[in-house]
């Protein structure tokens, strides 16, 4: 009697591993379709052709439901390439109004993998590409295409960890606050002169706070070079300063 309950127990415990074990292979088939289909979307709008690959990448994101919860690397390509994608073609269009409209829809996209990589488990980070450096480059450039440089500067302050922002961020964080309030480019060697006016315009001064604060934050726990570090830190110092002995304060 003994034995047919183990064996009545054993059956139980097997007929879920029998049926999963399809359905995973099912998955693994599934996710490699569907980068497959990912490259091919990438192909089309390098070469010129964003309206087939934006087709193909929508297909790759129908093909994706009911799986991707159970794949945290394909979850993590789909968010990086349907970003990409759509910031790419914002770059091939050249009609203002859909221009912004897609750099806007990349935005919104950056934005969601910057918050589901955040809200991950230790262990999960692990287990997938972290690329949030570079999303936060883009995430930034899909601010500017968007022709509202304020947007960069709520995006990339709003970040939850400094360490998803890279260099290239933060120096084009520097490089945008360097064009406000006008927004106009400012030379490199045209930025001596204009330092302590730009960080003191009524309008850019707390944006140039938060910069030197995040900066502050962002050296002392980013891997840098040592000589590195400190010009970051004594730049963050020196514009805190500026800001705090600006006539309007």
């Amino acid at each position: 009697m003994s034995w047919l309950w183990f064996f009545r127990l054993l059956q139980l415990r097997l007929v879920p591993l029998i049926i999963a074990f399809p359905l995973a292979l099912l998955a693994q088939d599934s996710a490699k379709s569907i980068a497959g289909t990912l490259a091919q979307a990438r192909e089309k709008i390098q070469e010129g052709q964003p309206t087939e690959g934006l087709a193909l990448l929508d297909q790759a994101l129908a093909e994706a439901r009911g799986i991707e919860g159970q794949n945290l690397s394909l979850r993590e390509r789909l968010l990086f390439e349907a970003a990409n994608a759509n910031l790419e073609f914002a770059g091939a269009l050249k009609n203002g109004k859909q221009y912004r409209f897609y750099a806007g829809k990349a935005r919104g996209q950056f934005l969601d993998y910057i918050e589901w990589f955040a809200g991950l488990s230790s262990a999960d980070k692990k287990l997938v590409a972290n690329r949030t450096q570079a999303v936060t480059a883009f995430l930034g450039n899909a601010d500017l295409r968007m022709e509202d440089p304020r947007k960069l500067f709520e995006d990339y302050s709003n970040v939850p960890d400094v360490t998803f922002l890279g260099t290239d961020a933060i120096e084009l964080w520097k490089n945008t606050l360097y064009t406000c309030p006008n927004w106009q480019p400012v030379s490199p060697d045209e930025r001596g002169d204009l330092r302590r006016r730009k960080i003191c315009s009524d309008s850019c001064t707390e944006d140039w706070r938060v910069y030197a604060s995040t900066l502050d934050e962002w050296a002392k726990s980013f891997y840098l070079r040592s000589t590195v570090k400190e010009s970051k830190l004594r730049e963050a110092t020196q514009i805190k300063e500026i800001a705090g002995h600006c006539p309007q304060q």
